[in-house]
């Protein structure tokens, strides 16, 4: 991946999409509210997407003819795959594409968000399998990267800028032996950027993942990001947001150009088992017609996160999806989703 005017490049998510992958739940015990109720918002978030475009549901052999009964079968394909978890954003590889070679691919190193839960030998060479099942369909070049990076961990706008959390990429438990710098280095080659925003923090509760950026902030177009905000001080996100915000105020992307930050309220705490869930409305797919954001049954903040990302993406029609089933889980609905770029 070389020449800047000419390379390899990780695309925005506003892209348009050849198709979307979902991994089918698996793992039973991580699901606080039932793994019924996780399948039933899996399948509401596969039919939303489905409607605007192809969807690939990665699933365990054995549970193929269950995953049949319970996903649409309208543009939805179901590929085997031996799994241990169901959350492609993190266990697929970033694509990429190229002005003349097309589509591409990095498979980064994955060890279960630092070793968290086990076994994940499955989910580790899940990348490989979906590539060799690609490669036979359509032409695709992909590299495989020794450092530990999961899809959640990073943003794109498609010009060169990167964004994610330092809180993440340097928790000792990813790469103790990579410094900043040399992490930066690996994601701008790898990946086709020009410059790495490295915001301070992630989102209060999201132990899981260590404050993966794609549920504090994202990009909605080159210059302008979104993310959430409180107005309470004695709140835990307060000062994430506000150093989240101060960093970027600072910050040019890699044309020179300025930041704009849209802000949305941040919905009102929930927690499970005595432990707060890390509920983000950032934390949406974005499709090539449409926008599948969270809700959270709170009805004023639903509709007025809705109604701001609407405003973000004016041509897209809005599914918003009952997420709290996928929450309790750990993740939202981009962590259960991966883009293939045109």
């Amino acid at each position: 991946m070389s020449q800047p005017q000419s390379r390899w490049q990780m695309p925005a998510e506003w892209a348009q999409q050849r198709r979307t992958y979902v991994a089918w739940p698996c793992r039973d015990a991580i699901w606080s509210l039932g793994v019924d109720a996780a399948k039933q918002a899996f399948a509401e978030v596969i039919d939303a997407i489905s409607q605007f475009q192809p969807v690939t549901l990665l699933v365990r052999p054995q549970q193929l003819a269950e995953a049949q009964q319970r996903v649409p079968a309208h543009n939805v394909t179901l590929l085997p795959l031996a799994l241990d978890d169901s959350w492609a954003r993190d266990i697929l590889p970033l694509f990429v594409t190229h002005p003349e070679l097309g589509l591409g691919a990095v498979d980064f190193a994955f060890n279960a968000w630092g070793e968290k839960f086990n076994p994940y030998h499955n989910d580790a060479a899940a990348g490989q399998a979906l590539l060799q099942a690609l490669a036979q369909q359509q032409p695709l070049q992909w590299q495989t990267e020794a450092m530990v990076f999961e899809g959640g961990a990073i943003h794109s706008n498609g010009q060169g800028t990167l964004l994610t959390t330092a809180e993440c990429l340097l928790h000792p438990n990813r790469n103790p032996n990579l410094n900043q710098a040399e992490i930066e280095q690996r994601l701008l080659t790898r990946l086709g950027g020009d410059k790495l925003l490295w915001l301070p923090k992630g989102l209060h509760g999201d132990v899981d993942t260590d404050g993966h950026v794609d549920n504090i902030a994202t990009f909605t177009a080159p210059g302008k990001l979104l993310s959430m905000h409180c107005d309470d001080r004695q709140h835990p996100n307060f000062e994430r947001y506000q150093a989240n915000a101060a960093y970027l105020s600072n910050q040019i992307d890699a044309h020179g150009q300025p930041l704009q930050l849209t802000t949305i309220p941040q919905p009102q705490d929930v927690s499970l088992d005595g432990e707060p869930l890390a509920l983000s409305y950032i934390n949406y797919y974005l499709g090539n017609d449409v926008v599948v954001v969270p809700a959270f049954g709170q009805n004023d903040h639903d509709q007025e996160a809705a109604q701001i990302i609407q405003a973000q993406f004016p041509t897209r029609e809005v599914v918003a999806i009952d997420a709290m089933p996928i929450l309790a889980g750990g993740g939202g609905i981009h962590c259960i989703t991966m883009q293939e770029p045109s």
